[in-house]
């Protein structure tokens, strides 16, 4: 589950863009100055066209009005709302109250050789350096001075200082600053220990910008305006991001191999029975695979589905040796059982001492390995691999081209078992 932290900065539509340049414009155009050590202070309430009482008074019920809002109610809101209440900030609103209110603090930014690089309080936590102060306006010569923070008394506006801004790679600013391009938002998980919750954490992340992303595009139909692109994104995705359609990869790339695999069966066999029997077995193959992978703990992720991408090529090598071999002797007269005997022996031998007790030998040596990773998603998965193949090339697949191989009619099945 996903929560918000109380300083998530909520900037990413084109009206929050617009407000905060208006906002700037009040506050800021035309406002007292002062300079001390090379950083411009902007003082006072700025322009007045509009008491700064009403708009402090909004401020503060936005603020309220933030602390309770969803964030898929966010962005909803019209201009006559003042779209302060999609900046939940709890740092930033006090202040920025505390500046419209009281004249005699003050908001400096730095400059940079002799240029501002911003100008405006509405987005202070966004700006490289930001000071709040105590300003004084000297009676004859009206210029307005910093008052330092060193008497006794306790000065009526502490300065606060903030060296780098908080948010200041949160934004990506287009067009000098009066539109955003792109925006962040920060949002907190719960406490997450195993796989399944960051899994989960990260199904979840998607499943949020989804639904917000459809909102979003409700709006900007509504608007005529251009539906922004919502993603999650945080370190630990880039592993996890391969669980939200790892079922889906599976079954298309196993499915895959399969078609090629039963495709060039199909061209070199000469019997479709033949081709059907290994298509069988191999499908069973794959199942039990899976069954012994949910049984021993094997999470299907990027490892496993191409170790199940392997196994179909592994799988093969213990059928159609065999197979072939069977389909070969239809032409030496012999019984059915007989042609089976003989196949077993010529090839079975060669299968089950050439692929399988070499394999199991080699592989074997994984299960001594100190990483986790190699028992689980490699001695695991091979093991089984060559036990499933052994098993279903050695015994069912005989068994199933017996039964499914037609039999001539003056051939005594029972007399046949008993040579």
């Amino acid at each position: 589950a996903l929560r918000l932290q109380s300083d998530t900065p909520y900037i990413v539509s084109q009206s929050v863009a617009s407000w905060f340049s208006d906002f700037r414009r009040y506050l800021c155009h035309n406002a007292d100055t002062a300079k001390v050590n090379g950083v411009k202070y902007a003082c006072g309430n700025g322009c007045l066209s509009v008491p700064p009482e009403l708009l402090s008074s909004a401020l503060g019920i936005s603020q309220e009005v933030a602390e309770k809002t969803n964030l898929f109610d966010l962005f909803q809101c019209t201009r006559e709302d003042l779209v302060a209440k999609h900046i939940p900030d709890k740092l930033f609103l006090p202040l920025l109250k505390q500046f419209v209110e009281n004249t005699e603090c003050c908001m400096g930014i730095d400059d940079d050789g002799g240029r501002e690089i911003h100008t405006g309080i509405c987005g202070f936590q966004y700006l490289p350096e930001v000071r709040f102060g105590t300003c004084f306006k000297d009676p004859e010569t009206q210029e307005s001075y910093i008052v330092p923070n060193t008497f006794d008394e306790t000065p009526e506006c502490i300065a606060i200082e903030t060296p780098k801004g908080k948010y200041s790679s949160a934004l990506h600013p287009e067009h000098f600053h009066e539109c955003l391009g792109g925006s962040r938002i920060r949002t907190q998980t719960s406490t997450l220990r195993t796989n399944e919750d960051y899994i989960g954490s990260f199904l979840s992340s998607v499943q949020v910008a989804d639904d917000f992303g459809k909102r979003q595009k409700k709006i900007s139909e509504q608007t005529r305006k251009t539906t922004p692109e919502v993603y999650p994104y945080s370190i630990y995705f880039i592993f996890y991001a391969q669980y939200a359609e790892i079922s889906n990869t599976a079954i298309g790339h196993v499915g895959t191999a399969l078609l090629v695999v039963i495709a060039l069966i199909f061209a070199t066999a000469t019997s479709a029975l033949t081709t059907l029997c290994i298509l069988q077995t191999l499908v069973l193959m794959m199942i039990d695979l899976l069954a012994v992978m949910a049984f021993w703990g094997v999470r299907l992720n990027a490892i496993s589905v191409v170790n199940l991408v392997m196994s179909i090529g592994i799988f093969v090598e213990f059928c159609v040796h065999l197979a072939f071999e069977y389909e070969r002797s239809v032409k030496s007269g012999l019984s059915i059982n007989q042609r089976m005997r003989t196949s077993m022996v010529d090839m079975g031998t060669n299968v089950l001492c050439g692929i399988t007790v070499t394999k199991l030998l080699g592989v074997s040596v994984l299960n001594f390995s100190p990483s986790e990773m190699f028992r689980i998603y490699y001695f695991r998965m091979y093991f089984a691999i060559i036990v499933i193949g052994a098993l279903h090339g050695l015994i069912f697949l005989p068994a199933l081209l017996l039964q499914l191989t037609p039999r001539p009619e003056n051939e005594d099945l029972v007399g046949e078992a008993d040579e």
